[in-house]
């Protein structure tokens, strides 16, 4: 019996807008299949207009916050990701991609466009990077710079896409030796085998918050300076399309007892939390640029008793936010701690608080990171 002939079919002839339609039905596994059927699927299925465009729409049909806990005080650290719904309050487990043996560690650096980046040591010695799509399951291994540096230096990092690109890059921030008081930076894009552009950093780059948040191809950081570390001096941004470092200064009536940075309304803004041990005031500030002139604007402010309910990332109609609160639990034998978590709903326009969703872990937790993900088309 003869083996059947192969039949050569031409590309569709339907518009762009139905195709995306269709595909729009589907999910990020799909389409990365679809990628294999020819070069024609494969080229207008990597596209970066085509990604964006997917991701937006399938970022209205779901967001999930991806946190970070752990133990406080464990060695080695038992971490742990969870998954919560946006929408629906539901939470689950998140599997990783690897294992973490006895010993070792694990980190959210951050998460664009369906991508989580991570920073990781399976067993506690040598360190990587791993670009993850949870939603198609593939993921690449990078070298962590921290190999060919003193590694028991700072470990400041940051995941952002360059505006309009499927090109991403990742930012390091580290000294040559310990007593060093100079910092450089250095930045791994996809395209090169290795990290390049190792910059020197202006003296003003001495402190940095670990937390980092992205907007149109810029980090930023909340960073002191000085001998006075009471209070944050400054935002620090660096553009990865100019490699180019910038400043916006704290002024006075944001100081407060925290301060962390998010992302809202597609602007940079700012949280700043005041407490004592009564009462708490979370007032969210949103940072206006207008070339050189930065104006400070309050968008609203959260008061209330006990432990403060903090702004932690935007959803696509409001804010959630994360109410921890620790007690005693003496019914638990050598556990004398019980960590509470509420993830609340927060709608700005009305001043509505809704219940997604409480978890309760006996010991001391803390959440360390919190990310916003939707699913997404866009490669590693």
């Amino acid at each position: 019996m003869n083996n059947p002939s192969h039949i050569k079919l031409p590309p569709p002839t339907l518009p762009d807008n139905v195709i995306h339609e269709i595909i729009r039905k589907g999910d990020p596994e799909t389409v990365l299949q679809w990628k294999y059927v020819s070069p024609w699927w494969r080229e207008k299925l990597t596209r970066a207009d085509f990604c964006a465009e997917m991701y937006a729409r399938w970022k209205g049909r779901c967001q999930y916050l991806i946190a970070h806990l752990g133990y406080i005080g464990f060695k080695p650290r038992m971490d742990w990701i969870v998954r919560l719904n946006v929408v629906t309050g539901d939470l689950e487990e998140l599997t990783l991609p690897f294992d973490i043996q006895p010993g070792g560690w694990f980190g959210i650096v951050g998460v664009q466009n369906g991508n989580m980046c991570l920073r990781l040591s399976s067993t506690g010695r040598r360190s990587q990077l791993n670009i993850w799509n949870p939603a198609t399951k593939i993921h690449r291994y990078i070298d962590d710079p921290t190999q060919h540096y003193y590694t028991m230096c700072s470990f400041i990092y940051s995941f952002v896409y360059y505006p309009n690109s499927q090109k991403y890059a990742i930012v390091h921030f580290y000294r040559r030796s310990l007593g060093d008081e100079i910092c450089w930076l250095t930045m791994f894009s996809p395209e090169t085998p290795r990290w390049e552009y190792n910059i020197l950093c202006p003296p003003y780059v001495q402190k940095l918050d670990g937390h980092t948040v992205s907007l149109d191809g810029v980090c930023y950081w909340v960073s002191w300076a000085g001998d006075i570390l009471q209070y944050p001096a400054y935002i620090l941004g660096f553009s990865i399309i100019s490699k180019s470092f910038l400043t916006i200064t704290i002024p006075p009536k944001v100081y407060s007892n925290e301060h962390r940075l998010i992302i809202y309304g597609g602007s940079l803004c700012m949280v700043s939390i005041s407490r004592d041990e009564v009462n708490f005031e979370s007032t969210l500030w949103k940072i206006k640029q207008n070339g050189s002139k930065v104006s400070w604007e309050r968008v609203f402010t959260i008061r209330g008793d006990g432990f403060p309910e903090i702004p932690t990332i935007q959803c696509e109609e409001g804010i959630i936010l994360l109410h921890a609160t620790f007690r005693e639990a003496l019914i638990y034998h050598g556990y004398p701690v019980l960590s509470e978590f509420d993830f609340l709903h927060f709608n700005p326009n009305t001043n509505q608080k809704v219940l997604l969703e409480e978890e309760g872990y006996i010991g001391r937790v803390e959440m360390k990171t919190a990310n916003l993900y939707s699913e997404g088309c866009f490669g590693v």
